[in-house]
């Protein structure tokens, strides 16, 4: 589904066992905190595998980078299992989550 304008509402369901929630900006009156995208990445071009389990870097700077773009949620799941990281960014992160594959996400307009 392709969403082109600013003020439709969806709703989006997603099957995920871990999830990264930050409701400080969800809660906010101003419009600013309000405006999101969606991000959906693929975990696999972006973390180290040992063993076909995903694993921190071994750089600090890196570690710290994969830790607020809240990629640490897939780290010691096999890549068999998870393969994308969903989310939900506005201001900063507001909702990110792991999951297999696209057939995982439904989206309905509100």
């Amino acid at each position: 589904m392709k969403v082109r304008e600013l003020d439709k509402k969806l709703i989006i369901s997603l099957k995920t066992g871990d999830l990264y929630f930050n409701n400080f900006y969800l809660s906010q009156k101003e419009i600013l905190y309000k405006t999101c995208r969606i991000e959906i990445a693929e975990l696999t071009n972006i973390l180290q595998l040992e063993n076909g389990i995903y694993t921190p870097s071994d750089s600090f700077g890196k570690f710290m980078n994969e830790a607020r773009k809240n990629y640490n949620l897939a780290y010691g799941k096999k890549s068999s299992e998870v393969k994308y990281l969903f989310s939900l960014v506005g201001y900063s992160n507001l909702i990110s989550c792991v999951f297999e594959d696209h057939e995982c996400i439904a989206v309905k307009e509100y």
